[in-house]
């Protein structure tokens, strides 16, 4: 060892020979095995970006992505670190084809809104071991209690609407919030979005079990 990029190879069970072992921190294993590292394929996971680490993340915190003109979601879990630009889109493959994504990895189409929620501490495995691979059925069980949580808040209403006023991305700052502060004291202010159903549909799935308001459609 002591050479890097790693090739996989078939005399050690590597899944793909002759291809770069591709590497998630805290292996499971010897780091030179692809077998070691969380698969990408198989696994919902994403990038801890460093300066949500600043904001009190870390590996391990759970987070739910949904793509909202489709009402398609991925929960997911962070394993690998990211930038530094307070960026949540880089996640695993698996969380990519959940959310609508098709095609090879160099020409992956995901060229979708998304939107993401994610619990600062929340994680429940021991971030200085080497990261378990958590299955779908586990990043549900403990991603529901999280939601619950999240729908007892006052303004938990408010949630879906931000949401769905933030789903299209303008030159400059989101402006979700901006809009959401103007439908406040004018319904009429700003348009909501058909999408807005789809995130309520979302949320409940996950165990948002709140009956939000209806806002009619403009």
């Amino acid at each position: 060892m002591g050479k890097y990029p790693v090739i996989q190879q078939a005399k050690n069970g590597d899944p793909k020979p002759d291809y770069y072992v591709s590497g998630t921190p805290r292996a499971t294993g010897p780091i030179y095995l692809q077998n070691s590292y969380v698969d990408a394929s198989e696994v919902s996971y994403g990038a801890l970006d460093g300066k949500l680490k600043s904001l009190g993340f870390n590996p391990g915190d759970y987070g739910l992505a949904i793509r909202p003109d489709q009402s398609l979601q991925s929960a997911f879990y962070f394993v690998d670190i990211g930038g530094n630009t307070f960026a949540l889109g880089e996640c695993s493959r698996k969380v990519g084809k959940s959310l609508g994504g098709s095609g090879r990895a160099s020409h992956f189409n995901d060229n979708f809104p998304v939107s993401f929620i994610v619990f600062p501490e929340s994680f429940e495995i021991d971030p200085r071991e080497g990261t378990p691979a958590i299955s779908d059925d586990q990043l549900k069980k403990a991603l529901k209690p999280l939601l619950l949580d999240l729908s007892r808040a006052d303004n938990a209403n408010e949630l879906p609407l931000l949401m769905a006023f933030n789903e299209s991305l303008p030159a400059g700052r989101p402006q979700g919030k901006r809009k959401l502060d103007a439908f406040r004291k004018d319904p009429t202010s700003a348009q909501v979005r058909p999408s807005y159903h789809n995130i309520v549909g979302a949320l409940r799935s996950w165990g948002y079990i709140y009956q939000p308001p209806f806002w009619p459609m403009m």
